[in-house]
């Protein structure tokens, strides 16, 4: 289980499989020098983060390095946009156990909002 952020600002995170980045024949730590981004991995999902709206850097890594190595949006990766746990006035975000905004129906992926955060899982075939 990775965290979806480690601030307290709204980020927009992106979540790969890194089963098929390694289908490429491509290890993480070169995937991330040659691209220059850094992130969290638990050896089954990578986590890229950008703190701004829209993530204009991780729309990019999607459009113009990931979907030609041949993976698929929703399929083998995904951008989720961090949900805040509390809002105006201190209060708890009706979200609050729910999966992460963008990522219901997501076979491969589990997430959750927690009262100390955001994560994602990869769910076994």
């Amino acid at each position: 289980m990775l965290p979806c952020t480690s601030s307290a600002k709204v980020e927009d995170v992106q979540v790969v499989n890194i089963e098929r980045l390694n289908s490429n024949d491509l290890l993480i730590a070169n995937f991330c020098k040659k691209n220059g981004i850094s992130g969290l991995t638990n050896g089954k999902l990578y986590v890229a983060a950008e703190m701004r709206y829209p993530a204009d850097f991780l729309v990019s890594l999607v459009s113009e390095i990931l979907e030609p190595m041949g993976l698929i949006y929703n399929i083998d990766m995904v951008i989720l946009q961090e949900q805040l746990i509390h809002g105006v006035r201190g209060e708890v975000t009706p979200l609050l156990g729910k999966k992460i905004p963008g990522s219901e129906d997501l076979s491969w992926l589990g997430s959750q909002v927690r009262l100390n955060g955001n994560f994602v899982w990869k769910i076994s075939e």
